[in-house]
């Protein structure tokens, strides 16, 4: 994965770079985010589109939100983004037609909107999956990744406390 922005959500192993449009140069190299939508810290809509069955050879398991259908409401996504890292829980899904886009209108609060094919093969419909910011830290990479992937570890463990992305990650043994 690039230095640039990007997008994980460790739960369901989705790990891809974030291009700056939703054209097929974009959506091959990763999720496009779809232009007049905000960016993380601006308070606003973020809208951001990519292949669910396309192989997209930059992505982590070549489909970028392939795995997006098995999120569930709760589960962290992270996003890099000029040195933050700002998580979101995911609120929801809906399956909507491919038109409509008042999906991505701006709510008064900073939220994800993720949208994908739908079923996997089909364009007929989208699955539009929401998350809300849920905190912003400035780490460095390195230790968020971790902890982004300690955090779906343990979140798929029965029995195991949810980790905050505030406390520092030890390894298990």
């Amino acid at each position: 994965m690039t230095s640039g922005p990007a997008i994980s959500v460790p739960a369901v192993g989705i790990h891809a770079a974030i291009e700056s449009n939703v054209n097929a140069s974009s959506l091959a190299a990763g999720a496009g985010h779809y232009p007049g939508t905000g960016w993380p810290g601006q308070g606003r809509t973020i809208g951001l589109a990519g292949h669910n069955v396309t192989f997209v050879p930059a992505a982590e398991g070549g489909h970028v939100f392939h795995r997006l259908i098995a999120a569930k409401v709760g589960d962290r996504i992270y996003i890099r983004w000029h040195g933050r890292i700002f998580i979101y829980r995911i609120t929801g899904h809906e399956v909507v037609r491919p038109t409509v886009v008042g999906v991505l209108r701006n709510v008064g609060y900073e939220r994800l909107v993720m949208t994908t094919c739908y079923p996997p093969g089909s364009a007929g419909f989208r699955l539009v999956t929401f998350a809300r910011l849920d905190t912003a830290k400035t780490m460095p990479y390195w230790r968020s990744l971790v902890q982004a992937i300690a955090a779906g570890r343990r979140a798929a463990t029965p029995g195991r406390a949810p980790v905050r992305a505030d406390q520092p990650v030890r390894a298990s043994r």
